[in-house]
């Protein structure tokens, strides 16, 4: 398939020297030995550069009185941890995932006693800290060191360790509310759009209130590479995490090494001193609670955090007053950083000024530490296209280009394949452009959405074989495939269905009241959710209002009793058969 569509792998050519301090090195031992220490240096370089304060990095840090307490695990706990880990690859002990599933009966009683005896006397074996190093080539040229990330390799053991502290540490911290809610990465029920989500709604609030909205899209450097142990392990002291738990993962931080696996030749080791570790399931984490803090640190701006995606708000009628309210409050977080060891890469850092209507704004100067940074009218964030009116014609253009070369691989395709296998090209190369955030921007404009389906009628035509004037209606239903403007009303009542069932997380909760909550009349529609009323047309255009509106024909049309699987069967039918009555629902 991949031959006939002119997608083979092409083999990548050995790299036959790299240029290191200006000097050619083609001795593969030397370049595994350079790239390990470029690896390792990253996060300490980039701490030791950063200027000292005298500010607590503790300051906003509320200190809950709850400890967590790690109970003695048994046989079957753990063995249900090593059959949910994913089959990865095998780190420096060349034990495969798949092999250690198949034989967890040969071991599981020693493992839990050793298990067991590690989180009780507070301490990681070092055999689990050794990291193997893959080099993976990004982009540019092929002989620098600094084109190349790190992708590091745990052994499988490692993970068991680290999946069964992972599981008590988060129960613990969702228990007291720990997290910052707005915290959207390395989350389980928590995603892009549900980020997303919750920004566009806190945006076109304001701007429907006759407000401007300021926007900084903050970028770390290396933020998990220079994540401060000393600071760490104060910060989970404060949350809860004590006693043996914290002198495991202290443990567990440190004597941390890694080498570089590269061409067949292996470096030698070297210390990671600072950091999260990589490819790790209990860095992320980890890396949440060292930032859990930063959105505390300004009571005057909203942030919409994803791991180390860092984005501030503020809204207000006075651009003037913004813009100083926005400079003293960048640099309190500016300070922040600094006690936290962090770094800002200014010349990746912008903001955007958002407004509707026709008016125009002068260019304005935000400055971050007396450091000018770019003003920018669209960018992209979390993988969507996002504008200062929020209309989303870049992103839709940015889709309308990545669905066409979907058609041209699939024209290329159609002389070879029957039209399953046309299908399935279409669910790899087209289908997940349309569907990804689709809830959020799915409802613009027609005149910028009116592309996507132009082009998404081709496809079906090319797939069913049909003459390029033959009518589209009998044939989505015949390919399976749902017309854009519906698969939007879909994608929707599918995330709606979540919420309903509460696995959806709490700021998208939020989001929504129910009619009871707004009024006293007992009704037939007491339990649907209210529809707000907005000053502006766009408002309604919204996935807010649009999921209101859906929502509500759901509970009255459709059985919610039943699994979320037979929930998508029941409401795609419905959609198809309903279409032109749902509508521009307002």
């Amino acid at each position: 398939m991949k031959t006939v569509i002119g997608k083979q792998t092409k083999s990548i050519k050995k790299v036959s020297y790299f240029l290191i301090n200006e000097k050619k090195v083609d001795s593969e031992v030397r370049i595994a030995n350079e790239f390990n220490n470029y690896f390792v240096s990253i996060g300490q370089e980039l701490a030791s550069k950063i200027k000292t304060n005298t500010v607590n990095p503790l300051a906003y840090v509320t200190n809950n009185r709850d400890s967590i307490m790690m109970p003695d695990l048994d046989e079957s706990e753990i063995t249900l941890v090593i059959q949910s880990l994913n089959n990865s690859s095998p780190g420096w002990d060349g034990i495969p995932a798949r092999v250690a599933k198949q034989v967890i009966i040969q071991y599981i009683t020693p493992l839990t006693h050793l298990i067991n005896r590690s989180f009780s006397e507070g301490t990681c074996p070092d055999e689990l800290k050794l990291a193997k190093v893959i080099p993976v080539y990004k982009a540019g040229s092929t002989m620098e060191l600094s084109n190349y990330r790190p992708i590091s390799v745990l052994n499988f053991f490692s993970k068991i360790f680290e999946k069964l502290v992972y599981n008590h540490i988060i129960q613990f911290l969702d228990k007291n509310n720990i997290l910052y809610q707005n915290q959207f990465g390395f989350r389980k029920g928590h995603s892009t759009h549900h980020a997303l989500i919750t920004l566009v709604d806190k945006i076109t609030k304001s701007l429907d209130n006759g407000d401007l909205v300021i926007g900084v899209f903050l970028d770390l450097k290396k933020a998990f590479d220079t994540v401060d142990h000393k600071i760490l392990i104060k910060k989970l002291y404060a949350y809860g995490i004590r006693g043996n738990l914290l002198q495991w993962i202290q443990s567990y931080l440190t004597n941390r090494s890694q080498y570089v696996y590269y061409n067949g030749y292996t470096s030698d080791y070297r210390d990671v001193t600072c950091g999260v570790p990589q490819g790790s399931i209990l860095g992320p984490l980890l890396f949440l609670l060292y930032i859990n803090d930063f959105a505390l640190v300004s009571d005057k701006l909203f942030c919409v955090l994803f791991a180390d995606d860092t984005n501030v708000f503020i809204t207000g009628k006075d651009l003037n007053k913004l813009i100083e309210t926005m400079h003293s409050e960048l640099n309190k977080l500016s300070i922040w950083l600094n006690a936290n060891k962090l770094t800002l890469n200014i010349s990746k850092t912008h903001f955007m000024v958002f407004h509707r209507g026709k008016r125009k704004l002068n260019k304005i100067n935000i400055k971050i530490d007396n450091s000018i940074i770019e003003q920018v009218v669209h960018t992209k964030f979390l993988g969507v296209i996002i504008d200062q009116k929020l209309d989303w014609s870049n992103h839709i253009s940015y889709i309308n280009t990545k669905i066409a070369r979907g058609i041209g691989i699939i024209c290329r395709a159609k002389r070879f394949f029957c039209k399953s296998a046309l299908l399935k090209l279409y669910n790899a190369f087209v289908f997940p452009y349309l569907i990804y955030c689709v809830e959020v921007w799915g409802n613009a404009l027609s005149v910028h959405t009116q592309p996507l389906l132009r082009l998404q009628n081709k496809i079906v035509r090319i797939i069913t074989n049909a003459r390029s004037r033959t009518s589209t209606k009998s044939l989505y239903q015949d390919s399976g495939i749902l017309p854009f403007d519906i698969l939007v009303k879909h994608r929707i009542g599918l995330l709606m269905f979540k919420l309903n069932k509460g696995l959806a997380p709490t700021p998208l909760n939020n989001l929504y009241k129910q009619n009871r909550d707004v009024h006293t009349h007992f009704t037939r529609q007491t339990l649907h959710f209210h529809s707000r009323r907005g000053n502006n047309e766009f408002i309604y255009r919204t996935f807010v209002f649009q999921s209101v509106y859906l929502w509500n024909i759901i509970l009255t049309n459709i059985n919610l009793n039943v699994s979320f699987c037979k929930f998508k069967h029941l409401l795609k039918e419905y959609l198809i058969s309903h279409n032109t009555l749902l509508r521009h629902g307002k």
